[in-house]
């Protein structure tokens, strides 16, 4: 049976250009790059004080309504470092049950592109300085990813982790071993992969680890076995026109 040939993608990668917290005024502590897919997303966010992890997380984008001119999404977290990992949640679920941790609830913002090419993404999520929803506002640019580049969003079946490549950039999210969270990012250089930021040693999904397996035979909804883990693939595509969120 001939393998089916790769969908054309509605992905798109961006980087963030700051946040305000209203009324407060916008600024940038993180440098933060994220992969939207056509369904699901990764988001990787570091202090730029001190390389730290602000917040990494992984999810589930909807379109919920809005115009054509001004869409509004919804972005539900499937993994969230901003909660306890489910190894230390549930061990204390199981000796403390009023304990277990509610799941996140789902950041819905509108979308309206800027004279500058940018996009602002305005709506309601958690402060994580205060854990209450409040208004917001995110000003995103885009990443420049060549037309054809490779789009792969992985879950890993036997773990908690995600990772998700577009061209010349991948990143990862995972929980540890201890019941912490862990990341790393990455961005290719000629054939190989060099590691641009990573914290924890296990590196759950790094790309360079195995070489790149999914150029192939890989399709949406395969799961596989890479970088020591098994995997689903989740979103496996061709960079098209790349648009903002």
């Amino acid at each position: 049976m001939s393998i089916p040939p790769l969908k054309t993608s509605t992905a798109f990668l961006s980087t963030r250009i700051s946040i305000a917290w209203l009324p407060d005024p916008p600024s940038e502590p993180t440098d933060t790059l994220v992969l939207t897919g056509t369904t699901y997303y990764v988001d990787l966010r570091i202090l730029k004080e001190d390389g730290s992890l602000d917040w990494g997380m992984a999810g589930v984008k909807e379109m919920i309504g809005g115009t054509k001119e001004k869409p509004v999404a919804r972005f539900t977290n499937i993994l969230d470092s901003h909660l306890p990992s489910s190894s230390s949640s549930n061990s204390t679920a199981k000796s403390d049950p009023s304990s277990a941790t509610s799941p996140p609830l789902p950041d819905e913002g509108s979308f309206s592109q800027l004279p500058s090419g940018n996009t602002l993404e305005a709506g309601t999520m958690v402060n994580p300085a205060t854990s209450l929803p409040q208004l917001y506002e995110e000003e995103w640019a885009p990443v420049p990813v060549e037309r054809g580049a490779t789009v792969l969003i992985l879950q890993s079946i036997s773990s908690r982790a995600f990772v998700g490549v577009c061209g010349e950039w991948a990143l990862g999210v995972y929980e540890t071993k201890d019941g912490g969270y862990g990341g790393w990012k990455g961005k290719k250089e000629g054939a190989s992969w060099t590691l641009v930021w990573n914290l924890g040693e296990e590196r759950v999904g790094w790309v360079g680890e195995e070489g790149e397996s999914w150029a192939t035979s890989w399709r949406e909804g395969d799961e596989v076995e890479w970088a020591g883990r098994s995997w689903k693939v989740l979103e496996h595509s061709l960079m098209g026109e790349g648009r903002p969120k």
